[in-house]
């Protein structure tokens, strides 16, 4: 078979006719099985096309036939084709969950692309890098890569990267907390992709616009984005994308208090997720309507449905959970051979040297060798038996830790759950008093669920990121006080730092009563300075302190009013949750109302360990 007619069986399988995914793999191998090893460089090219199909569907597979492809490039030298392999095989990884191993070899991909001159490759392994990055948290690097992606896009590069380097852009701008910036870069991504007719980037971009105006509090303008996105994502094809789509609609027609058609967009979601076979939208859909079903009151509905999603993300934890071990179990068990032949190396050259000598000295090199036989076969035994409980030991902490992870994530649905009842309750009420009340309840409730949602979504199951779970927290209250945020400009600089829960968790009730207080007092009448403003922010001073300042320009508190004795639940919540920070609260009056809040991270308390409570 020539080179000429394999590239178009190539084009036929992959890039013209899409027949179906099993007759390709088919038609792939036995041509991979036909070619004469003078053609190896091609049966990498097929090796890749299969890698890049499997990518959505079963990225372990992907990962089987990318790594076959690498093999065989390095086996024949073939530079090119070992860079086009690490840079699939690095894409498979990210799809897997494997940070690290995609970082190593996007990174050496990079490289080549880079001394070789290949612009296209270089874009694609950069930007892959930067989405990798931003899965473990670490929007700063990648807005570094982003930077270099949307550089070479801007050198030539089809429209397709410029319009993909745009909407990544907005992506890490809302991570920052940037979101007059996010929303600029997703209309430039917008705009292009509506110029060049590219329907599903087109229809991305006004998904992401849609979705920031749900975070600022206005569904209403969402849904009109949403609704012009539907039509092009129907057009592009692709049901992840219908699916992505069809959720984010229920979920702002929830925001607009309108159950019905929230409903039979979940519903529609649900069933082209289920035909994607993807987990993770399935889970998400699932607890989007178990919240629907508990806002109309069918509430053996809204826990079938939150049943099914504690499965689907059991399955995704016991998968996660699968993978680690049996690649702990490898490491351990080559770490293991690497062992057991160097002890035999070592025994070996002791036999050798024994022999040597038993002329002159056989008794006495027989009763040495015996003693160091069984001095070693001690040593070795008592190694080996600590490795073993090591092992041990650390998979035990890896389950806890999994485990740890699913309570966090079970405690902030049942919250979730609770507000849900709390809005149920808010509906029915006519007293104005109580529905205040109910509202300040949900806000306090929604503190603590953003609290365990931010512990859960993380690596570190100790420490919170401050800047995402405060951004979060402020959306959220924007959110609920919806009708006070109106025209208001609510600013938010909090510094990059992570705290432990014992302090994350009083520092994020006083933001919430201490934010509350403003949207609903601070611009009671015209007596405000200049246009509402109310910032929240938090930094390190120059003594080594942390300094939380909740400041607004609007009428300000009365002089007669002092906040360490007022009797106000939110102002008293606030003055004991200062005492248990042992923190120092200062109240400035000048131009509005300012709380300044000094504090040092709290240490946690020991716990003992191997002693339990009589029940």
């Amino acid at each position: 078979m020539t080179l000429t007619r394999l590239c178009f069986a190539l084009w036929c399988l992959g890039l013209g006719c899409r027949p179906a995914l099993a007759q390709n793999q088919a038609k792939v191998d036995s041509l991979t099985a036909l070619l004469p090893t003078t053609q190896d460089t091609a049966k990498v090219l097929v090796l890749l096309e299969l890698t890049k199909q499997y990518f959505d569907t079963q990225p372990d597979r992907a990962e089987e036939y990318a790594t076959r492809a690498l093999r065989l490039a390095q086996e024949h030298r073939w530079p090119y084709g070992t860079a086009l392999a690490r840079e699939k095989l690095g894409t498979a990884y990210r799809i897997m969950g494997q940070y690290p191993q995609a970082q190593a070899l996007l990174l050496q991909a990079v490289e080549h692309w880079k001394k070789s001159g290949n612009t296209e490759h270089e874009f694609v392994s950069s930007y892959t890098m930067a989405n990798v990055l931003t899965d473990i948290g670490e929007p700063r690097k990648a807005r570094k890569w982003l930077e270099v992606a949307l550089r070479l896009a801007q050198s030539g590069l089809p429209t397709k990267y410029l319009t993909a380097s745009y909407n990544a852009l907005g992506n890490n701008e809302y991570q920052l907390g940037r979101l007059p910036s996010a929303i600029a870069w997703y209309r430039q991504s917008l705009a292009l992709a509506e110029q060049t007719k590219n329907a599903r980037s087109a229809a991305f971009a006004l998904n992401n616009i849609a979705h920031l105006h749900n975070v600022q509090g206005q569904p209403q303008q969402a849904l009109n984005y949403l609704l012009r996105a539907l039509p092009l994502m129907q057009q592009a094809g692709g049901k992840d994308g219908q699916a992505m789509l069809l959720s984010t609609i229920a979920q702002t027609y929830q925001y607009l208090h309108q159950p019905a058609p929230a409903l039979r967009y979940a519903l529609q979601a649900r069933e082209l997720a289920a035909a994607t076979k993807s987990k993770l939208y399935g889970q998400q859909i699932d607890s989007l309507l178990a919240r629907i079903y508990a806002g109309r009151g069918q509430y053996d509905k809204a826990y079938q449905y939150a049943l099914e999603g504690f499965a689907l993300e059991r399955d995704m934890l016991n998968e996660t959970k699968v993978r680690a071990l049996a690649e702990q179990q490898t490491r351990y068990e080559t770490q293991e051979k690497e062992r057991n032949i160097q002890l035999l190396t070592q025994r070996n050259q002791l036999q050798r040297v024994a022999t040597e000598r038993q002329t002159a000295l056989r008794n006495l090199a027989a009763g040495t060798s015996v003693l160091l036989l069984l001095l070693m076969g001690v040593g070795y035994r008592r190694y080996h038996g600590r490795q073993r409980l090591l092992r041990q030991l650390d998979a035990q902490n890896q389950e806890k830790a999994l485990l740890l992870k699913e309570v966090h994530h079970r405690v902030k649905n049942n919250l979730q759950i609770i507000l849900s009842l709390l809005n149920t309750q808010l509906k029915t009420l006519r007293d104005p008093t109580a529905a205040h009340v109910i509202r300040e309840s949900q806000s306090r409730v929604q503190a603590m669920a953003l609290l365990h949602q931010s512990l859960y979504q993380t690596d570190s199951l100790a420490r919170v990121d401050m800047q995402r779970y405060l951004t979060e927290l402020v959306q959220a209250l924007r959110r609920t006080f919806r009708a006070e945020a109106q025209g208001l400009d609510l600013l938010l600089d909090v510094e990059p730092v992570q705290l432990n829960t014992h302090t994350a968790v009083p520092l994020g009730l006083i933001v919430n009563e201490l934010l509350t207080n403003a949207l609903k007092y601070a611009f009671v009448g015209p007596a405000h300075n200049g246009p509402p403003q109310v910032r929240v922010s938090l930094h390190t001073t120059a003594t080594g302190h942390l300094e939380l300042l909740v400041s607004d320009n609007g009428v300000g508190l009365p002089p007669d009013v002092d906040p360490h004795t007022v009797h106000s639940l939110g102002l008293n919540l606030v003055d004991g949750l200062v005492q248990q920070l042992d923190a120092t609260f200062t109240l400035e009056r000048t131009g509005g109302t300012c709380f300044r809040i000094v504090f040092t991270e709290l240490t946690p308390p020991e716990v003992l360990v191997g002693f339990a409570a009589r029940p």
